[in-house]
């Protein structure tokens, strides 16, 4: 709204008409409204690719391309199946379902915790999914999103807290406190995503899962 009152507002003088110094107001319709338009469908339409390219250039991005999945994360039904391609010639997809990368940090190695992409992945629990392409010796970026299947929750309870329990010794008693919840269902639940944010700051970041009665 703002910027849009302020190539409503200018005024310049002179020019030819029709273009800007023609002495008439820069009205929103006339100039700021398409050049929004134009930002939409041109600029930010290639924006990605034009900033890929670049960094190709400048050896800072891999030639080897990410691969892509069917579903790009969100809110998907319990047995969701997710599958991946890639637009390589050649090359293998691997991917964790554990929130961890496929390649191993240092080595540059497959990760003992990655898969081969050969057949779609079923999703039954809040899961984070990870992957590359590696060709010869050159992974792609990563690939990663976020499937949330429904989940019943309310089989998540609160069973005990240890608050503020004594020092022992040299040792602050803040250390041994402590919050267990239980899953009272029958299906495993993955925790991934839950916060705790009244009085206690605290979020599970990986993929948790917690079994029926654990």
């Amino acid at each position: 709204v703002g910027e849009s009152a302020r190539w409503g507002d200018v005024r310049s003088n002179g020019g030819p008409a029709g273009q800007i110094g023609s002495g008439k107001n820069f009205t929103s319709d006339e100039w700021w409204q398409p050049e929004i338009d134009k930002l939409a469908t041109n600029f930010f339409q290639k924006l990605t690719a034009d900033n890929v390219a670049r960094f190709r250039a400048g050896n800072l991005y891999p030639a080897v391309r990410a691969p892509v999945f069917s579903r790009f994360g969100g809110n998907v039904s319990n047995g969701f199946a997710l599958t991946m391609n890639h637009t390589n010639a050649t090359g293998i997809i691997y991917f964790t379902t554990d929130g961890t990368d496929p390649r191993a940090y240092g080595s540059g190695a497959v990760s003992p915790s990655a898969q081969s992409f050969a057949a779609a992945i079923p999703i039954n629990t809040p899961t984070v999914v990870r992957a590359r392409v590696l060709q010869g010796a050159n992974w792609s970026a990563l690939t990663e999103a976020l499937f949330n299947p429904p989940q019943d929750l309310s089989r998540l309870i609160l069973t005990e807290i240890m608050y503020h329990p004594p020092d022992i010794g040299g040792t602050n008693g803040d250390d041994f406190e402590f919050i267990e919840f239980k899953n009272a269902g029958t299906n495993a639940l993955n925790l991934l995503g839950l916060r705790l944010t009244d009085g206690i700051d605290f979020s599970w970041l990986t993929t948790t899962l917690l079994g029926p009665g654990e």
